[in-house]
Parts: structure tokens; sequence; C-alpha cells
């Protein structure tokens, strides 16, 4: 997946804006990795949007945390309508 062809920049950062009550560690949870074209369209993206570069890897987290959650329950991760279900189920396990 390409992060300019999904064209949904939106729900990438509004996945970085979600806070789990319970800090995760992502060396606890085998995720799916982001393909590198991906990864660098999004690093520009949080360029522009002028995040703070220690946040970063927080936002890159969540992201591939909403794409394991896509693929595992069949979510279109294009699909403005995966973020619901995908932040339900975040605030069901809390």
């Amino acid at each position: 997946m390409s992060f300019r062809t999904c064209g949904r920049a939106e729900i990438w950062l509004s996945l970085a804006h979600f806070r789990p009550r319970v800090a995760v560690s992502a060396k606890d949870v085998l995720m799916q990795q982001v393909a590198e074209e991906t990864r660098v369209a999004f690093e520009g993206r949080l360029e522009r949007a002028q995040a703070p570069a220690p946040q970063r890897p927080d936002y890159q987290k969540w992201v591939r945390f909403y794409l394991d959650f896509c693929r595992k329950y069949g979510h279109p991760p294009r699909s403005p309508t995966s973020l619901g279900p995908f932040l339900g189920k975040l605030a069901a396990k809390h």
C-alpha cells in the first residue's frame, strides 16, 4: 500500500494522536512492517505537519498497529470507515 495513493493522511494522523491508557511496547507485539515507500511518504507528511521528531516513532508505531488490525479483521486500510472499528477495538481493551 502506498501512502501517496491512499490519500487518507487524516487517518494516519488521527492514529498518532490516540494515546492508550496503558503503555504498549512494540517489542511485545509482532507487527507488520510498513513498506519503505509508505514509511518515507508518511515521514514526509509528519515533517509537513511539523510533528516533533521525538514523537515520530510513536506515530509510525500506531500506523503499524492500524495496518495489523486491518489485516487481521479484514478492513480495507485505505477506507476511512476502518478507523472507527480500530479505535473501538482499542477503547474496548482499556
